[in-house]
């Protein structure tokens, strides 16, 4: 493909973490506008959502996130452990947050934990 200039990308960065903070202040819509974030702009999105998944009110938006927490936990977690996307404390940023999840939404991924274990198992294959 062809090659962003960096100066762009760091642009491209700022615009959707903006765009991310805006949306912080209605965490129903930003739950939705978040899980849809892929590639080099999940590195400004994503700290954002592992914040809002790590903090106390996380019960009062979980009907919002239900459905759509095991693509978001794949999504949080292979950006994590991929260095070459993430910052450095991402692993303990998603560590933190995953621990703050109220055990209802747990309940409603009960498929997640296998999924997420075959899946890392597949790409550590190859």
């Amino acid at each position: 493909g062809e090659r962003v200039p960096p100066a762009l990308q760091a642009h491209a960065r700022a615009l959707v973490a903006a765009a991310g903070a805006a949306l912080r202040s209605h965490p129903s819509r930003f739950i939705r506008w978040a899980v849809g974030v892929d590639g080099r702009a999940a590195s400004a999105v994503y700290p954002a959502l592992l914040d809002l998944l790590g903090t106390a009110r996380a019960s009062e938006w979980a009907g919002e996130l239900e459905p759509r927490l095991v693509s978001t936990l794949d999504r949080l977690l292979r950006w994590a452990l991929d260095p070459a996307r993430s910052p450095a404390q991402a692993s303990r940023q998603l560590a933190s947050a995953l621990r703050s999840i109220p055990p209802q939404l747990w309940r409603a991924a009960g498929s997640f934990g296998p999924q997420a274990l075959l899946s890392l198992a597949v790409e550590m294959q190859g």
